[in-house]
C-alpha cells in the first residue's frame, strides 16, 4: 500500500447488509455497492484549498467555503483532520466550490 497521511483517511468495513461502515464505530452507514471486504478512502480537501489558493492567489479558509457551500465548518474541518462521513451531496457541493471531478476530490486507497 502506498503511503497515506493517515489523517484524512477513513476505514471501512463492509456489514451485513451489503453497505459500508466506518470502523471507528459511527452508526451512519455509506452506501457504497463494491466487492472488497476493507477499503480506504482519503479525502483531498487540503490539495484542493492549496490548488485554489495557488490558482487564485489568495487565501481560501474553511468559513468561506461553508458559506459558500452551506457545508458546516466543522464537516470540513473533520473532513480536513480525520476523516468523516460525507454525503454525496456534499461531495457534488465541494465539486462544483473547486470547479473539480470528484476523482480530484476523493481517492480510494486499495488495501
Amino acid at each position: 500500500m502506498r503511503d497515506v497521511d493517515e489523517s484524512f483517511v477513513i476505514h471501512l468495513t463492509r456489514i451485513t447488509d451489503g453497505s459500508w461502515r466506518n470502523t471507528y464505530g459511527s452508526n451512519e452507514s455509506l452506501s457504497i455497492h463494491n466487492a472488497f471486504r476493507f477499503a480506504m478512502i482519503r479525502f483531498k480537501l487540503k490539495e484542493c484549498i492549496a490548488e485554489k489558493e495557488f490558482r487564485e492567489r489568495r487565501r481560501v479558509t474553511l468559513l468561506e467555503i461553508a458559506e459558500a457551500t452551506g457545508i458546516g465548518r466543522i464537516t470540513l474541518s473533520r473532513m480536513l483532520n480525520h476523516g468523516s462521513h460525507v454525503r454525496s451531496d456534499t461531495l457534488d457541493r465541494l465539486c462544483r466550490f473547486f470547479g473539480c471531478r470528484i476523482e480530484e476530490l476523493v481517492e480510494h486507497i486499495p488495501d
